[in-house]
């Protein structure tokens, strides 16, 4: 890789066309790699906090951490003209123009970093460029202009760059999701610095690396098991769960087909994306709960004895089913059976309705906690209590009685 930049510094050198030292212009617009590399690194992403007793294995679904977060899509795109003297003729930032390594010296005004697939080190969050791409990870010498990163997870090979009739660029990634996928959004930290960043900022900045934090874009729902007594006297007692396991849940009409819009050159400010069903797209599908390592294995409801006395013990059933936010009403069913015959089922006799209170949407970034709550097969309630992954308020206003 050094080779190849040194070989193309030589090549654009060749043809520079250089500043006088009040910087007035003397030629055309030209370019070429400074010797100051791209260096990026992964943050804002953070661990999960269970309690209760689960019974599947360690690994997630979900990213909960850097040392999970893998491989990502990167952008560098021209952010702005930072106005520098001597870049008059600094064209407008359009991301419809790729850096082409041939024309260098005239490309730099677009996307530098055209999807990059890279990786993310699990120890220190230092991202490094996939081999076999086409790249060039230095910033441009002029710094005429100031370039924003924005990256997502999971890695996809496509993507698309749209104009609208007054110029502005669009690009956004599709996803096909089944519950268990995790998507996530970042882009580089905003400094209040007209050049960050391009290489003049680095030059003048005790910062070496560019860190981009990223957020979680979808809805995550956790579901939990609360065994109940038939009725509150004191002869109350769980025999009417101890050989129920579930054995499946299920949210139904869900929708799949998912569009991230990465990036707008209108909105460079943007600390956040959307993401919503493909526009047009009007395909919905049932999803499964499923363990961290496979298929959902029956999950017995569970008592403790504590103080000599016999009380519910809470229990996570499964990983975690993760769909499309800003959604003001889910449906889900359910199949319980017997812990020792599991081929005796007991399927749910109407959907449940799972809905916030005040008529609120399921909102990106947040876990939403879904107790299901019984004493028998024919005695089944649904409550739902929200958590943000970053600690937020709970919802105790969802409570359904199932008859």
């Amino acid at each position: 890789m050094k080779e190849r930049i040194f070989l193309l510094l030589l090549a654009v050198s060749s043809i520079l066309v250089g500043c006088d030292n009040n910087g007035s212009i003397d030629g055309p617009v030209m370019e070429r790699p400074s010797d100051t590399p791209v260096i990026l690194s992964a943050g804002g992403v953070f661990d999960g906090d269970i309690t209760v007793k689960q019974n599947t294995p360690a690994t997630r679904a979900s990213v909960d951490n850097i040392s999970q977060l893998g491989k990502v899509g990167v952008f560098m795109l021209a952010g702005k003209k930072t106005n520098i003297n001597g870049s008059d003729l600094a064209q407008t930032p359009d991301w419809s123009v790729s850096l082409d390594n041939a024309d260098y010296a005239t490309t730099t005004h677009g996307t530098y970093w055209e999807n990059l697939s890279c990786s993310v080190d699990p120890v220190t969050g230092r991202m490094s460029v996939d081999a076999g791409q086409d790249y060039v990870w230095y910033y441009p010498i002029t710094s005429w202009y100031a370039y924003d990163f924005y990256g997502y997870h999971p890695y996809q090979n496509e993507y698309d760059v749209t104009k609208d009739a007054n110029g502005n660029s669009r690009i956004t990634v599709d996803f096909k999701i089944d519950g268990t996928q995790d998507i996530l959004w970042g882009r580089s930290e905003k400094k209040n610095d007209p050049f960050a960043y391009s290489a003049r900022y680095f030059r003048n900045s005790p910062d070496t690396v560019v860190k981009m934090n990223f957020k979680h874009k979808l809805t995550q729902f956790q579901f939990y098991l609360v065994p109940q007594t038939k009725n509150e006297t004191a002869e109350a007692t769980f025999n009417g769960i101890r050989n129920l396991s579930v054995k499946k849940i299920t949210m139904h009409r869900v929708a799949t087909n998912l569009r991230m819009t990465l990036a707008e050159s209108n909105n460079i400010t943007a600390e956040d994306c959307v993401i919503e069903p493909v526009p047009g797209d009007e395909q919905r599908v049932d999803v499964l709960l499923n363990d961290r390592d496979g298929a959902l294995q029956p999950v017995p409801f569970q008592t403790k004895i504590e103080n000599g006395l016999e009380v519910a013990d809470t229990v996570r059933i499964g990983d975690c089913i993760m769909v499309c936010p800003d959604v003001k009403t889910h449906y889900m069913s359910m199949v319980i059976c017997k812990t020792d015959d599991v081929d005796s089922e007991y399927h749910s006799e109407k959907e449940m309705t799972i809905k916030l209170s005040g008529d609120k949407f399921f909102e990106a970034g947040k876990i939403y906690k879904i107790y299901v709550k019984a004493s028998g097969v024919t005695e089944i309630a649904l409550e739902a209590t929200v958590e943000d992954w970053e600690e937020a308020e709970e919802d105790e206003n969802l409570n359904f009685d199932i008859d």
